[in-house]
């Protein structure tokens, strides 16, 4: 499969809507393809570590205002509770990207905690967990 036959796959399977918060894209949108597995991390461009999304929504993925817990559901800081990741193009990421993805985020924020330890960290950070 070449990049560009990936890169369609994961735009046509976002089916309009942003991956981050759920809504759906309107002409002139800033869009992207959103790694989950960062890219600086060893992600590939493959259609199981891809998503679609908007630039900006990206961004806050990026600065772990949205963070997907591989045991499912996400957490979102308090900025951004009205968003509604798309659970139908996360269901198309791989384990092992999203789990990748969960370590590099505790890493990032919080070095050597256990899952348990970064959970009430969120919590702590008024972030809410959402199924």
């Amino acid at each position: 499969m070449t990049d560009e036959d990936v890169r369609r796959e994961v735009i046509d399977r976002a089916n309009g809507v942003c991956c981050h918060c759920g809504e759906l894209f309107d002409v002139g949108d800033d869009l992207q393809i959103c790694h989950i597995k960062r890219h600086d991390d060893g992600g590939t461009y493959d259609i199981d570590n891809l998503m679609y999304g908007h630039r900006s929504c990206d961004a806050a993925y990026d600065d772990g205002r949205i963070v997907h817990d591989p045991m499912g559901g996400y957490w979102l800081h308090k900025l951004y509770t009205s968003f509604k990741p798309d659970l139908q193009q996360l269901k198309h990421i791989s384990e092992g990207n999203n789990l990748a993805r969960w370590l590099w985020e505790k890493k990032e924020r919080y070095d050597n905690v256990s899952d348990y330890e970064f959970r009430e960290k969120l919590k702590e950070r008024k972030f809410k967990f959402v199924r």
